[in-house]
């Protein structure tokens, strides 16, 4: 009975072992299943199911062809969320065209009758070639070209040898290089040269280099650019049309067929159009104009006016006006004329700007105003983008022509100048170029007007109003008290430079007037030594006009106040901005100059800090006898 009762525990034992391994080895199989199937459900959640999961025990390998690095790291990042790093294994290798992805190569040049601008990659072993490119033209060289060490496909040394050859010969036009065409758009003087060019660039263009030509006789540039349409007794009259295009004249006028009923327009086709939105702008006034009574349009550059009877302006014409306004592309404004009863409604020419005023403040760059040329709009906005980098960049400029506004060579100076200030603005006048602001020194000034004497074109006057500083090391803060202003010193200073200088607008806009900037310069500068106090901006017109639409031009202007203050550093979180439209004029709306006192800016001043009871803060009898 005892070696049966021990046979018989052995055989149990035994059994029970192999039972207990079975059974862990399933457990271990689920277990592999489920964690491969998990991270497997992971990834194809985060769109990598190019991975392939195996589970193994416990680790889990990846593999697969990744299309990209970040497509890799992604992957990891999914699985590791699922399974420890520990446990993962990566078999996973790159695509082949993720190894080296060469930078594409392509010369953009632009040719304007006083200017020349190179843009684009080109091929760095061809650095010598290019520098020769450069010396062909007898005219001003913008190089804003990029050396790269991708290998040209094509023969680019025969193809610049071309381009120094044949765009010398083009005043205004464009030549566009890449690796396998050359394009070239131009507006040639006369058929003779046009024949001349074609059979030069056919005999000399590289083998394997696709050529495409638009060459024309020369379109001229209108600037201001114009459009003008009237209507009287249901009668439309155009006056002045002006298209970029061939097809952007088309359009234009089924859109003013479709909405007046005038057939067989002409617009003409000349270079100047502020942008590609032209034809936009002109359809959306044209349809603003056939739901007024007798009135008259114009629009120059990105300025839309509409002229009529103060008599027939009411709530309904302030409302299809405000939509007008708020349809048109961003850039464009929409100004509203009223002309009295007497007078004949015509148009008003707006005119272009012929100044330029730049501005720099923490973190922002702003230039607005005119440039000599479309070219010169162009490299203006690529320069500003390379000089300063990482800054947010405001431009609103339009070309014009040369001597009605600053060369480009005076605005890249100028544009340089920027960046050796901390804050400040730089106006070019017809007469003078001022330029105001802060920057480190000692000597700073004296060193900007070295700099520009040998480079501003023209007989300007320079004025420079530096407040130059040196850095010091701050050991210790000083008590802020010591130093800041109180809301009432504030607000009189304020109130003395609106009355020395005014902040004004553009008639029913709430597009700031060139002249606005000397005294919101002067309002920044104050402010900047009243740290803690909380300004309100406050906006008024006259009451000519529906009520509703004063207080949203005034709105409007108390927004674009703020706006020109927080672009001269003068923080947001303490300023707010509000339209009161007609309410509390300051003077009699019945006259002139009632009316003007009453188109105002005020500014409302008042402590950050919460105000203080000193007897809540004094000691209660009780307190004092404890």
């Amino acid at each position: 009975m005892k070696l049966f009762a021990i046979l018989f525990a052995a055989l149990s034992l035994g059994a029970s072992g192999a039972g207990a391994f079975y059974l862990a080895q399933i457990g271990a199989d689920e277990i592999e299943a489920q964690t491969g199937g998990a991270v497997r459900n992971a990834l194809s959640a985060a769109g990598q199911d190019w991975v392939t999961v195996q589970a193994d025990g416990m680790t889990v390998t990846l593999s697969g062809t990744s299309p990209s690095e970040a497509a890799k790291f992604r992957a990891l990042d999914v699985a590791e969320a699922v399974v420890p790093q520990s446990r993962i294994a990566t078999t996973i290798t790159l695509a082949d065209a993720e190894v080296a992805v060469p930078e594409v190569l392509n010369l953009d040049i632009l040719l304007a009758p006083d200017l020349v601008t190179l843009l684009g990659n080109t091929p760095q072993m061809l650095d010598d070639q290019i520098a020769e490119l450069l010396g062909m033209f007898s005219r001003r060289v913008v190089d804003l070209t990029r050396p790269v060490e991708t290998e040209p496909q094509a023969d680019w040394e025969q193809t610049l040898t071309l381009l120094g050859s044949i765009a010398p010969q083009i005043a205004t036009g464009r030549v566009m290089v890449t690796d396998g065409g050359i394009a070239i758009e131009a507006a040639l003087a006369d058929a003779e040269l046009r024949q001349s060019l074609v059979a030069e660039i056919e005999a000399a263009t590289p083998q394997g280099q696709q050529i495409d030509l638009s060459l024309s006789a020369p379109r001229m540039t209108l600037s201001p650019y114009p459009f003008d349409l009237s209507v009287s007794d249901g009668t439309f009259r155009l006056s002045t049309c002006a298209a970029s295009t061939q097809s952007a004249a088309r359009t234009i006028a089924r859109q003013i067929a479709a909405a007046t009923g005038l057939n067989d327009l002409e617009c003409e086709v000349a270079l100047g159009a502020p942008d590609d939105n032209w034809p936009q702008t002109v359809q959306i006034a044209t349809e603003l104009l056939t739901d007024l009574p007798d009135a008259a349009l114009s629009i120059r550059d990105r300025v839309v006016q509409l002229s009529l009877e103060s008599s027939a302006i009411d709530d309904r014409v302030d409302g299809l006006v405000a939509r007008a306004d708020a349809r048109l592309p961003e850039g464009y404004s929409l100004l509203m004329n009223r002309v009295q009863a007497e007078e004949e409604p015509s148009p008003l020419v707006a005119a272009a700007p012929r100044g330029l005023t730049m501005t720099i403040a923490p973190g922002r760059i702003s230039a607005v105003g005119a440039v000599t040329g479309e070219a010169g709009v162009e490299t203006m906005q690529s320069y500003a983008e390379t000089a300063f980098p990482g800054r947010s960049l405001t431009l609103d400029l339009i070309a014009s022509d040369p001597g009605a506004a600053p060369s480009l060579a005076d605005a890249l100076a100028l544009l340089d100048v920027m960046n050796t200030l901390d804050t400040g603005t730089i106006r070019i006048g017809e007469a003078t170029i001022r330029i105001t602001g802060t920057g480190e020194g000692p000597g700073l000034a004296t060193r900007i007007e070295g700099a520009l004497t040998s480079r501003l074109t023209g007989t300007r006057d320079l004025e420079i109003d530096i407040e130059e500083y040196e850095p010091v090391e701050v050991t210790e803060v000083e008590a802020l008290p010591d130093v800041m202003k109180s809301p009432a010193e504030c607000s009189a200073e304020i109130t003395a430079a609106q009355q020395e200088d005014r902040i004004l607008f553009a008639p029913s806009s709430a597009s700031l007037d060139a002249s606005s900037a000397g005294p919101l310069d002067e309002i920044a500068r104050i402010l900047a030594t009243c740290p803690t106090v909380q300004v309100s901006i406050e906006g008024y017109t006259d009451s000519s006009g529906g009520e509703d639409m004063n207080r949203r031009i005034s709105q409007l202007r108390a927004d674009a106040v703020l706006d020109a203050l927080l672009s001269r550093g003068v923080f947001l979180d303490r300023m707010s901005a509000t339209g009161y439209g007609e309410a509390s004029p300051i003077a009699d709306n019945d006259t002139a100059e009632g009316r003007e006192a009453n188109r105002r800016i005020e500014f409302e001043l008042s402590s950050s800090e919460p105000d203080v009871d000193p007897a809540a803060d004094a000691p209660t009898q009780e307190e004092e006898d404890e």
